[in-house]
């Protein structure tokens, strides 16, 4: 997804315009029994059934979930 998100920047930057691009965190996905999820809460981040539709390239078009 990170690197998804540079080459949009990369497609509409301003010339000279350079792209710094780090993750600014890491989701750990664990399972706790029978569900997924995450090993420490991150603020504003999608459910994990949400996020790991997005790492597997589920919906091409998924609708925004807020």
């Amino acid at each position: 997804m990170q690197r998804r998100m540079e080459m949009g920047l990369r497609k509409y930057r301003p010339q000279g315009m350079e792209i710094i691009n780090y993750a600014a965190y890491q989701a750990e996905v664990v399972a706790q029994g029978s569900q997924l999820i995450y090993r420490e809460a991150i603020p504003g981040m999608w459910a994990v059934d949400r996020y790991v539709n997005l790492l597997m390239g589920g919906e091409k078009n998924p609708p925004f979930d807020g």
